[in-house]
């Protein structure tokens, strides 16, 4: 590309990567199932529901009604999703095998061909796994403090056709009920913690299900969870030594499994208590502040565009340039030069990029027309975002003098040896200042801008109400 012919390739794929176009890699019959299921997560519901006959407020009569369509589409959306994502595991693995088969006999051509086959099925997989995640995300009310303590340390889960089989008989037995719904956790790529995840809208009610098959296992969950809620050591003591090393060692794993969803579920339930991941200490604070974003900027950016005006810009809060683009070539050279033009160097992102991360709001969630999401992922309109943190630092100061700082390089250690991360600007932790002392904010600060479009004035005036209720307690504020 005459684009890049002045850059090295290590930078010409950094400048390149937040402008590629996702649906380019999507063959026809998944691009259809793509836009199939993003209906069925996003729209089947309101387009089953005649919202103008709602009351004001609606009723609970009305209420639950409306969640019963919406629950149809994601029941509808949960088939599609884990029996495409089946087929997708099984042909993968019979490709390595053939991967390990054409090594041996020297077949180069064949083998590229299939390390292809195997990476279009990775990224199929990936993008079914987020549009999924709309669903749980949905449930939990996007809440990041409750969502980051359901992934476990270490990556992805071991995703298998087996589980998947496995799990959704139980999940539709759950379904049958029209005001329930049953996820299989395992086709989550955020959710770590039990093998359903199960909401019942009537009472509000949601619950981690385990679900175990063979009389050992039943055996050893019943057990566990006996003494993780009662903690009558003694007779958890009597029931070990009656185990051998083998059967043992599966009882504590058990028992280890439930001891994270006690304290997960704790955590949710009292807003603090342990990270299960880091054994950190844990304050979530609720805020009297309304959450602010600034999707209605990326709208009308958007409805700025036509056959002569290829691009529109705009800056939200001082500090969060966005780009809306209807061409590729116009995103790439137009927002790069931009970010030139005032000095930013920090990292551009496409909207598109919460599909690899599992811990960021998915794109199907995003409070955006949901014309605009499926433009956006057929290539026909490219969103790109850059969060300025030295701006962002300076438009803190404006709204809290001498609130923001960034930190020096042995605070920066300091940071860098806590169980989380945090934001950053040249490798060094941005800082906040409080009559309590000095504590650094988080990274999810980051993660709430571009992926929630939540506007950095909220999360300032959020972040700093917390800081003053802790009054000088250390517990973690994980934003």
């Amino acid at each position: 590309m005459k684009l890049l012919d002045n850059l090295s390739m290590d930078k010409q794929q950094q400048r390149l990567q937040p402008f590629l176009k996702l649906g380019s890699y999507f063959t026809e019959p998944f691009r259809i199932l793509v836009e199939e299921v993003l209906f069925l997560v996003r729209e089947y519901g309101v387009s089953q529901f005649n919202l103008l006959t709602l009351s004001a407020p609606p009723s609970l009569d009305d209420r639950l009604k409306f969640a019963a369509h919406v629950h149809d589409g994601w029941k509808r959306a949960q088939h599609l999703i884990s029996e495409r994502l089946i087929a997708n595991l099984e042909l993968r693995n019979d490709y390595r095998k053939q991967i390990k088969q054409l090594h041996g006999q020297r077949k180069g051509e064949e083998k590229t061909k299939i390390t292809a086959e195997i990476l279009r099925l990775r990224l199929e997989i990936a993008v079914l796994r987020r549009l999924f995640d709309v669903m749980p995300w949905t449930m939990l009310q996007g809440e990041h403090s409750t969502i980051r303590r359901l992934q476990t340390p270490g990556g992805e889960h071991n995703l298998s056709a087996k589980n998947i089989r496995d799990a959704i008989p139980t999940a539709d037995q759950f379904n049958k009920d029209p005001h329930t719904i049953a996820l299989c956790n395992d086709i989550s790529s955020f959710i770590h913690v039990g093998d359903l995840l199960v909401f019942d809208v009537k009472n509000q009610h949601r619950a981690f299900v385990e679900l175990k098959s063979g009389s050992k296992n039943i055996l050893f969950s019943r057990a566990a969870a006996h003494a993780v809620h009662m903690g009558d050591d003694a007779l958890e003591e009597k029931f070990k030594s009656k185990l051998d090393p083998t059967d043992l060692a599966h009882y504590l794993r058990s028992r280890k499994q439930h001891e994270r969803g006690s304290a997960i579920t704790s955590t949710i339930k009292n807003e603090g208590g342990v990270d299960p991941n880091t054994g950190a200490k844990v304050s979530i604070h609720s805020s009297s502040i309304v959450v602010q974003t600034f999707s209605d900027k990326i709208v009308g950016c958007w409805t700025e565009l036509s056959e002569t005006k290829k691009w529109a810009i705009c800056t939200v809060d001082q500090c969060v340039h966005i780009g809306v683009y209807n061409d590729q070539q116009s995103a790439f050279v137009g927002f790069n030069a931009w970010m030139d033009a005032i000095h930013c160097t920090s990292k551009v992102h496409n909207i598109t990029d919460s599909f690899k991360d599992p811990m960021v709001r998915p794109f199907g969630s995003l409070n955006l027309p949901y014309e605009l999401l499926l433009k956006i992922l057929k290539g026909e309109v490219f969103i790109i975002l850059c969060f300025d943190v030295r701006a962002f630092i300076d438009f803190g100061n404006q709204l809290f003098p001498g609130y923001l700082s960034i930190a020096n390089p042995r605070e920066s250690a300091e940071a860098r040896r806590q169980p989380f991360y945090h934001l950053e600007l040249d490798g060094r932790a941005v800082a906040t200042s409080s009559p309590w002392g000095k504590g650094f904010l988080g990274g999810g600060i980051q993660d709430r801008v571009i992926f929630d479009l939540q506007r950095p004035e909220n999360l300032i005036s959020m972040n700093h109400e917390a800081i003053d209720s802790v009054e000088g307690d250390n517990a973690l504020n994980d934003d």
